[in-house]
């Protein structure tokens, strides 16, 4: 039996080592692409919803896409009634965008893709406009692809037209993407128009962008919002953020903040919280700071389900909206006071906390994270490092405390100490994705260069080979391109496409593939 399994698989092996060996030795996205394609179609198991779909059909591999969408959706229980109709509706806003691409008009375009709806149209318009419907992009940036304006507007009327049709709360939806549409032409008496069409229901899901909102006037939005049946607190943020008058804004923010520190049987905390971040965001600070007191008073005399919760928002609202750090730390003292130590004692400092449970989701885990971020961010190192202690998931924990918000200077500190929680690999992970968070948020010279000198440090160590490899190579990439070094840019690809052909794993050549591809078509 061994000698006829290995006359018979031979072969087989031999060729794809060699498919393997030539990739190597000429790597390009359509070989790492390939490669994941055979790999994932040989696999014993794939996931529904795989997003290697999404990157098969960005780099224009739809038939690639539609063989491994088609595969994944045959494994769900129950089977889909029509998986192949499924698999089109999938796929529809990529073929759509790429008919287009080729010069199609609309009209022809959507007679030669099937399962396009409201939907597809939206997701294509948004692809044009360099909104990055998918999340991670094939493309930077739309001037390249763009498309007449024209038939942007075309798009939002055949949504008007299909919504028609449609039952009240798609329609509703619908319609206001036809409007965000026109908003992003700078159309405002067609915006304006799509919006005044709303029919009436009770509590409309309307979720306006600034953007609509600022095209057609808060004032005005709000009142066809309200006539549509809207009644959701956010519109009142998305008012005050596009509001010019700060006076009017202030106003919102206190309604708002009002609606929901009265909400019964709970405050929503969260929803107060959201409010002073956008207090803040405006430049509103002494109405973020009063807002902030009126927050601490509320987690004192109506607790949330986990008062531990409340109380840590607090002080992270207090600290926000520039309170004194002696208030910010009395709060975390509160906070602490409801934690327990394993003999059922109240902890007195964070390293007596012990093991504690919460229900099942870990929310004890969740509170010491962020207990430890905020006392990060006050620069206290060493009880943060005792919150984190013993946390299960190490890796995404850490990542998780790990804020741009906290001082550069520290974060070395916590990075020392997570090592012994962390593999090598996972170390060098965690300080990646915080070095692209530093950049994205574009916080100051000072993270820029801690960021680049993290990245300096992977570039020259060691290759990665774990089931952590590809991903850190490609932020190591992504943050090559946001401090414009090309060189830095292309030492990542190419160590991700070598650890991705070392795992063999056809989520990490996807992915590879999914990079290159998009490297390829940078200037």
């Amino acid at each position: 039996m061994l000698v006829y399994l290995g006359l018979t698989l031979g072969p087989s092996i031999r060729a794809e080592n060699e498919r393997f060996a030539a990739c190597k030795n000429d790597t390009s996205s359509q070989c790492l692409s390939s490669l994941g394609v055979e790999q994932a179609m040989d696999a014993r198991f794939v996931p529904p919803h795989m997003p290697e779909v999404s990157m098969l059909a960005q780099m224009g591999r739809i038939d690639d896409a539609f063989a491994l969408a088609l595969r994944a959706e045959s494994e769900n229980e129950p089977l889909p009634e029509d998986v192949e109709a499924t698999v089109d509706r999938m796929l529809a806003s990529h073929r759509l965008t790429g008919a287009l691409r080729e010069g199609k008009s609309l009209q022809e375009a959507m007679e030669m893709t099937p399962g396009v709806g409201a939907g597809t149209l939206w997701i294509t318009a948004l692809d044009f406009l360099g909104r990055r419907p998918y999340g991670l992009s094939a493309r930077d940036g739309s001037t390249a692809d763009a498309i007449p304006r024209d038939v942007v507007s075309e798009i939002a009327q055949r949504i008007v037209d299909i919504a028609q049709n449609e039952p009240v709360r798609p329609r509703i939806s619908h319609l206001v993407e036809a409007a965000e549409l026109h908003a992003a032409l700078g159309s405002r008496d067609e915006a304006l128009k799509v919006l005044q069409s709303l029919p009436r229901t009770d509590n409309a899901s309307i979720n306006p962008s600034e953007n609509l909102m600022r095209l057609v006037g808060p004032s005005t939005f709000l009142q066809l919002y309200r006539e549509a049946g809207g009644t959701h607190l956010s519109i009142l943020l998305t008012a005050a953020a596009a509001e010019p008058d700060m006076t009017l804004a202030a106003t919102y923010l206190e309604e708002a903040f009002t609606a929901s520190s009265t909400k019964k049987p709970f405050p929503e905390y969260v929803w107060m919280e959201r409010i002073i971040e956008r207090a803040v965001d405006l430049g509103l600070q002494p109405l973020a700071l009063e807002l902030a007191r009126a927050f601490e008073e509320r987690a004192d005399t109506e607790p949330a389900i986990f008062p531990v919760f409340a109380h840590i928002e607090a002080a992270r609202v207090l600290l926000l909206a520039g309170a004194d750090e002696g208030d910010v730390q009395a709060r975390l003292d509160v906070a602490l006071s409801t934690f327990r130590t394993k003999d059922g004692k109240t902890a007195s400092d964070a390293s007596e906390i012990g093991s504690i449970r919460w229900g099942t989701r870990r929310l004890d885990a969740q509170a010491r994270r962020e207990m430890a971020t905020l006392k990060a961010r006050l620069g206290e190192t060493e009880t943060a490092i005792a919150y984190m202690a013993g946390l299960e998931q190490p890796l995404f924990s850490w990542m998780s405390m790990l804020t741009s918000e906290i001082p550069v200077q520290d974060v070395d500190l916590l990075l020392l100490a997570a090592r012994g929680a962390l593999s090598d690999e996972e170390l060098a992970y965690a300080k990646l994705q915080h070095a692209q968070q530093l950049l994205l948020s574009d916080t100051g010279e000072g993270q820029r260069g801690w960021a680049q000198a993290k990245a300096a440090e992977l570039a020259k160590s060691d290759t990665l080979t774990g089931e952590h490899a590809v991903r850190a190579y490609s932020m190591l990439s992504r943050i090559g391109a946001l401090v414009e070094d090309q060189r830095l840019e292309r030492l990542g690809l190419e160590q991700m496409a070598e650890a991705a052909l070392k795992s063999r794993r056809y989520q990490d050549l996807l992915m590879a593939g999914f990079w290159w591809n998009r490297s390829q078509q940078m200037p």
